[in-house]
Formats: C-alpha cells, structure tokens, sequence
C-alpha cells in the first residue's frame, strides 16, 4: 500500500469513528434527557402530594367523626363537650319552702361542686331512709313534666320540689297516716345509677302524698 492509499484509509478510519462517537453522544443523551423528566415528574409530587392530602383528609375525617368527650370519660348530654352531671360531682340538700298553698313544700337542691359545667334534666329519684337505712314507705312519685336540660356551672344548684300534705294536729302525728320520721334522704340524680345521702328529718310525709318535680333553675 503506497503512503497516499495509507493516509486515506486511516482518514475514513477516523472519520467512521468520529460518526460512531457522535450517534453514541446522541443517544446518551436522549436517555440522560428522559431520565432526567422522569426524576423531574416525581419531584413535583403528583403522586406522593396528593396521597399526602388524602392522608390528611381521612385523619381529618377521622377526628370529625370522634364524638366529643369530656376529660374524666363521662357521656355528654348535648352531644357535644358539656358531659351529663354524675352523682360525684353534686352535693345534695333539702329545706322547708313556706308558703305552700296546700300541704307542706320542700326545696330539695342539688349542687355542682366541681369546677366544670355539667348538664341534667328530670326528676330525682327520691327515698327517705330511717335511721337504720331501712326505706320509710315509697319513692317520691313524679310531678309535671320531665322538664328541660339545666347546665349546672360551677357551684350553682338545680331545684326539684318535694311535696306532701299537713301533718295536722298540735302533735304532729295529724290522723295517723303520717310515715315515720326520716333520719336521711336518698336521692338518685337523674341519668345516673349512684346515689346522694343527705341527712335530714325532713320531709315528714303524710296523707299518703309525696312527690318530686323535674329540676330547674
């Protein structure tokens, strides 16, 4: 081969070359380009982002739906945060109320003594014991209507009124039909299953009347 024929055959040797280098640039390229879009379109979170939102939407949800409760576990009235008023957070007492029209009326009250509202509604529950603990005759019937919720703040009372008849004559025995006097009250707050003591000698039930109102203001 003379050295003008040598030349020429390395010169498409290198050019052949060049062409390869130039196709196989090209391609990597292409494929770093495409690689580069792919990392771009999880960057921008389409998938990831919006599973996040779903996320926080279903714990939203989640928390939504929870019912309200109060700290101490109580069930709530309203349906919201105020809980039901239970027997542990009330204080109960009874007086004479003068005046009564007919018969004898006696305000029985009942006390929140924590320092969170409460909510209650209906009558009590109540018994009068003997000074054994033994139950002198029936529980107080019900007077009226159930009435309405009463949100008991702290340390404000809620009142029922006790009813029953004169005991009539100077002695206080009247005809007879008198019960026993009491030697504490039993009341049963409503909504609830636990009951408050109260000592007291009052009411002194005769005729055989003795009712409870639905509590109020």
């Amino acid at each position: 081969m003379t050295r003008r024929q040598a030349v020429a055959t390395d010169g498409a040797g290198s050019a052949a070359t060049l062409s390869w280098r130039r196709r196989t640039a090209a391609v990597g390229a292409a494929v770093l380009l495409a690689a580069t879009a792919a990392c771009s379109s999880g960057d921008n979170g389409s998938d990831d982002g919006s599973g996040a939102q779903a996320s926080g939407a279903q714990a939203s949800g989640a928390r939504e739906a929870s019912p309200s409760a109060s700290p101490d576990g109580k069930k709530n009235a309203d349906g919201g945060g105020t809980p039901r008023c239970a027997a542990a957070d009330l204080t109960l007492a009874v007086e004479r109320s003068p005046g009564a029209a007919d018969g004898q009326d006696y305000d029985l009250t009942l006390k929140n003594k924590t320092d969170s509202a409460c909510l209650i509604k209906g009558r009590p529950r109540v018994f009068l014991l003997g000074e054994d603990g033994d139950t002198i005759g029936e529980a107080a019937a019900p007077d009226g209507r159930a009435g309405e919720t009463v949100t008991l703040q702290p340390l404000t009372r809620a009142h029922a009124t006790l009813h029953t008849a004169d005991e009539g004559g100077d002695d206080g025995t009247g005809d007879g039909s008198c019960w026993a006097r009491p030697h504490s009250l039993k009341v049963y707050p409503p909504g609830t299953g636990k009951a408050l003591v109260a000592q007291s000698d009052q009411p002194r039930v005769c005729g055989g009347l003795f009712t409870v109102t639905a509590l109020k203001w």
